[in-house]
């Protein structure tokens, strides 16, 4: 227990509390209930809040899976920090998968609608979890289909892209006439999103052919590639309240994946409750 918490004391079989403050062990006595004696850690650190934002060196050249909010593709994210995020309730998650997760009750959870904090989850909600999904391949979209796909795009041209507007990848202002309409998710990678037009957005001409050469890279290659997919959630309960924490990655990245599931990391600026 040199960290601080509760555990069973074999001799007297009640609950033992202590925490470690400031480079010493705090001890809270001994309970009767397990809930009592978290309770008095909970306390404890509340009036005791610790301010220090731990830069970890050995932690913070490391990497974690994340994964692109429009595609769902996983990337790597650099870990940057890992720092105290105050005393919460902590929640356990099970998924229909097998996934189990343990965090802080206002974790930020990717969910196919998009976030949602834990403590608002229930048994039947859908998160994103680890997965993997078939790489694109274009023979799976025949040409004549793909040929009314291009000629629907073509169609939203003038209702979707202003007389001045920006690429959304580059960020960049170009004329109408020199922006194109690009389906964010690829055609070949969700076939359902083709006349999804929530699913277009304006692209210039350089940023459309980056991302088409991309997409016909990715198309050539046969297997399996890393995405989030949606599973059930099956089990969520309370599991005590205690110290949590949060781990910060380098932008552009937003989230990254604990115990295989999709959990919002925090920003350099305003702490975000997470393990």
């Amino acid at each position: 227990m040199a960290k601080g918490g509760v555990q069973r004391h074999g001799g007297t079989g009640k609950w033992q509390a202590q925490v470690k403050f400031r480079g010493k062990v705090q001890w809270l006595g001994l309970h009767e209930e397990r809930e009592a004696a978290e309770r008095a850690v909970a306390e404890f650190r509340a009036r005791n809040p610790n301010h220090r934002q731990r830069l970890l060196a050995s932690v913070r050249r490391n990497h974690a899976r994340s994964y692109c909010e429009r595609t769902l593709l996983a990337e790597r994210a650099r870990i940057v920090d890992v720092r105290a995020a105050g005393v919460e309730p902590v929640l356990r998650l099970a998924t229909d998968n097998g996934r189990l997760l343990r965090c802080g009750a206002g974790s930020g959870i990717l969910t196919p609608e998009g976030w949602c904090r834990a403590e608002d989850l229930a048994v039947g909600a859908r998160v994103m979890v680890a997965g993997k999904v078939p790489r694109p391949s274009e023979a799976a979209i025949p040409p004549s289909l793909r040929r009314g796909i291009g000629v629907w795009t073509s169609m939203q041209r003038s209702r979707l892209i202003r007389p001045l507007g920006a690429c959304y990848v580059c960020g960049l202002s170009f004329p109408r006439t020199e922006l194109e309409l690009d389906h964010v998710v690829p055609v070949v990678l969700d076939l359902s999103k083709a006349l999804d037009e929530r699913n277009l957005s304006p692209i210039c001409a350089p940023c459309h052919a980056v991302k088409n050469a991309e997409e016909q890279r990715l198309a050539r290659r046969a297997g399996m590639i890393a995405a989030a997919r949606p599973q059930t959630v099956v089990m969520i309960a309370s599991d005590g309240v205690e110290q949590t924490y949060e781990v910060v990655v380098e932008e552009p990245a937003s989230n990254l994946l604990a115990d295989g599931i999709v959990l919002k990391g925090a920003s350099r600026e305003k702490p975000a409750a997470s393990r």
